[in-house]
């Protein structure tokens, strides 16, 4: 199967599973979730987070939640059964240093599952 792509959405599916992704007005948010074999799902919650990072340092530490970053850009990489869509936020301040996170989702032809992950890299140390 393929990565399907909409103006605002992505959708990566198999015979399995489906997993819709919304890009709309610059942040991201999970949509539906289909198990293909039951015909059962999981909506997100337009409230929900893909995700929220806690930062320990500093004078208070510090909280980064998915729908405070911009979208700087997205890759999509099919190889063989492998299909993986990874979001690329725009460079944020925590503390003295500059991180970059990607929000990474894969599923392969045969999974039963989603993979969902974060890269993140700093500039320095500094935290």
């Amino acid at each position: 199967m393929a990565i399907k792509i909409s103006k605002e959405s992505y959708v990566l599916e198999n015979q399995y599973l489906k997993k819709e992704i919304f890009l709309s007005k610059k942040s991201i948010t999970s949509g539906k979730i289909t198990n293909k074999l039951s015909g059962s799902y999981l909506d997100g919650l337009d409230s929900s987070e893909e995700f929220v990072l806690h930062f320990k340092g500093g004078l208070f530490g510090k909280t980064v939640k998915s729908s405070e970053l911009k979208i700087e850009d997205t890759e999509i990489l099919q190889t063989g059964a492998l299909n993986k869509l990874t979001v690329i936020f725009m460079q944020a301040r925590i503390h003295n240093s500059s991180i970059i996170i990607k929000a990474v989702y894969e599923l392969s032809d045969f999974d039963r599952f989603f993979r969902k992950y974060l890269e993140i890299s700093f500039d320095d140390l500094y935290l």
